[in-house]
């Protein structure tokens, strides 16, 4: 079925799969044996701890609906949105918005809370050159902490946007959210450190105080893997780090101090826990789900966001041809206190998430970007049919 031209979705041929190797920077070599024994131990534990205390996430979603409604719309004209590059918009200190990953010129873009235009993040070509116009960024505490995953370069800016504090980084992010404090940032990636790969890092401005977690093992990731082993992870608000796995369904949640793990759980249902492809190949089979991003807010839900196959999805469609719309998002409202899935919505569209409940959904024809709000609404006696029908454009009425 060929999509109409305004519901063009930008993600083609593995676009937003993240899809690269981390080149790793500053490596650690181990120098004894102890370090490695202490390595192999390390491995070892994370194992047991998974094995002894793997759980399902319970699905309670029937009960409730999920409504979004639009915050504000971005204009993009003057900008090069190209189908083949990931648009990513975050929140400025302020309550504005940013938008990275233009094509031509490279350039961050900023917005007032409204949505009007006002200028680029970086004000001199030395900043330019810096942040390299294809940034993650998030808002700590006044400041907006920017990684640039091409450079492996930490940022830190002040409300006015001068650059305060840099870094080189062990790790190149491909996910970036708040740390859980007034000092770091949850960092997704790939780093080597004392012999050792790791999935998931804090980062601190004094890289004395990284912590590292998730371990991988010693060698590098096959490509087979990527996607099952790779996390994106967010700090929640009862002290714990909820790192999701990109394909496969599986959760590990780890203790926010140290990033140990404390137990690992499984997204509910056959089609969560399904394996994707790394690269889009076999176009008779129904593409897996893949995991996007999320983020938790203040009331303890931890907002995951998925592509997965557009519901007209048929054999034998191809999504490099950009004729048939392949893709669209579904999200998962999960308490984290009760480990439990509490909602579920699927949109007609491809969006990425900026922060706790909120998305962004690029239209490159009409070179917009919608930012969209999430509400989680629950009816005492479960009777989601009838909250349903108080639904209208999105919105719960009544």
């Amino acid at each position: 079925m060929a999509a109409k031209p305004e519901r063009r979705d930008r993600y083609g041929y593995c676009s937003y799969a993240h899809g690269f190797e981390p080149r790793l920077l500053g490596h650690v070599q181990p120098r004894s044996l102890s370090v490695l024994v202490a390595s192999a131990l390390l491995l070892a534990g994370a194992t047991r701890a998974t094995a002894q205390e793997h759980q399902w996430l319970h699905d309670v979603s029937a009960k409730n609906v999920i409504t979004s409604y639009t915050v504000v719309q971005l204009s993009l004209l003057g900008l090069d949105v190209a189908a083949d590059v990931n648009v990513r918009v975050f929140r400025l200190p302020d309550g504005g918005w940013g938008v990275s990953g233009t094509a031509s010129p490279r350039r961050v873009q900023c917005f007032s809370p409204a949505g009007a235009p006002r200028g680029d993040l970086a004000r001199s070509e030395r900043e330019l050159r810096a942040l390299d116009g294809d940034v993650l960024a998030v808002p700590i505490r006044g400041d907006l902490w920017v990684l640039d995953p091409r450079n492996a370069r930490l940022s830190i800016l002040t409300k006015e946007l001068e650059i305060v504090g840099e870094r080189r980084l062990n790790v190149r992010p491909f996910f970036v959210s708040p740390g859980g404090d007034s000092a770091s940032v949850l960092v997704s990636g790939s780093a080597y450190v004392r012999g050792i790969y790791y999935a998931v890092a804090r980062i601190a401005l004094d890289s004395s105080k990284d912590v590292f977690g998730v371990p991988l093992g010693r060698n590098p990731l096959p490509a087979s893997q990527w996607l099952i082993k790779r996390r994106m992870a967010t700090a929640t608000s009862d002290s714990e780090v909820w790192a999701v796995a990109m394909s496969g369904g599986a959760v590990d949640v780890l203790r926010n101090s140290d990033l140990s793990l404390l137990t690992q759980l499984e997204l509910p249902g056959e089609e969560m826990s399904r394996e994707a492809q790394w690269q889009l190949t076999n176009f008779d089979r129904r593409p897996a789900p893949r995991l996007l991003g999320l983020g938790s807010d203040a009331t303890g839900l931890l907002w995951v966001t998925f592509a997965v196959a557009d519901q007209r999805w048929t054999s034998g469609m191809d999504p490099r041809t950009n004729v048939e719309k392949y893709f669209d998002t579904r999200i998962l409202a999960i308490d984290t206190m009760k480990r439990a899935v509490v909602g579920t919505l699927q949109l007609d569209a491809v969006c990425m998430p900026v922060e706790r409940n909120l998305l962004s959904c690029t239209d490159e024809l009409a070179r917009t970007i919608r930012i969209v709000a999430l509400r989680l609404h629950s009816y005492p006696h479960g009777d989601r049919a009838e909250l349903l029908s108080k639904v209208v454009d999105g919105e719960l009425r009544g």
